[in-house]
């Protein structure tokens, strides 16, 4: 009896012994010849590649290519008229790992243009929650990436950004925000912009002053700003 033959008198459950890629396909293309089933294949990929031995349990190709294939780093595919393409697996996508990065202290002083030491100044490692204020003496102490970005913010003064760049220490300058201290604020006896103001401002708006049950300007000013006392008409 020749070799097709014994192929295709091959019974519903039956052992096939393990042997290499291509001579497994070539005895399924025989085994599929009882129901019009076919394999394809790139002879040139699979020369030297093995299977393991399997065992059908039904007279159908997509069961003998699983079992041929499934430990492999091929897969099939099912085309039309009962027609399976064997092709390499893809690759799987690695996931990227992103390993943490390892924080150390990183210390500093910030000032202004005279080289004053600035109080309070906000510093928070970008893209985080991470943050610390400047002491009296403008110094500060903060844990972050070697690579963190800090981003440094101050009432009346340029915010910036800075790159640690594996720092250990960082000396800031700020710039004071000319915009800010260009504006105008009016004040009891004219206007004055902010650069030139030597004591405090009070604010009072119009709600403040609609609030209060008065009669004139006067009486509704009294009392909104700590230290103000307006004197009373006598007729």
């Amino acid at each position: 009896m020749g070799t097709a033959t014994a192929f295709a008198h091959v019974q519903l459950k039956s052992s096939i012994p393990a042997e290499s890629m291509i001579h497994r396909l070539e005895r399924l293309n025989e085994l599929g010849k009882i129901n019009d089933q076919k394999v394809s294949y790139n002879a040139h990929e699979l020369n030297g590649k093995n299977v393991p031995a399997i065992e059908t349990e039904t007279n159908n190709m997509e069961e003998w290519l699983y079992k041929s294939l499934i430990n492999s780093e091929f897969t099939y595919e099912k085309r039309a008229d009962n027609h399976y393409l064997v092709v390499r697996s893809a690759a799987p996508k690695r996931e990227e790992i992103r390993e943490p990065q390892q924080q150390s202290v990183v210390t500093g002083r910030v000032t202004d243009q005279q080289q004053e030491p600035l109080i309070g100044v906000n510093i928070v490692e970008k893209g985080t929650n991470n943050g610390t204020v400047t002491d009296i003496e403008g110094r500060f102490t903060l844990s972050v990436a070697s690579n963190a970005t800090l981003t440094l913010s101050y009432i009346g003064y340029e915010s910036i950004e800075i790159d640690r760049n594996g720092r250990s220490s960082i000396e800031v300058v700020l710039r004071e925000d000319a915009a800010l201290l260009d504006e105008v604020v009016v004040v009891g006896f004219g206007t004055q912009k902010k650069i030139n103001l030597t004591g405090a401002v009070g604010l009072i708006t119009s709600e403040d002053i609609v609030k209060r049950p008065v009669t004139n300007v006067s009486n509704g000013l009294q009392g909104l700003v700590p230290g103000m006392i307006l004197p009373k008409n006598r007729t």
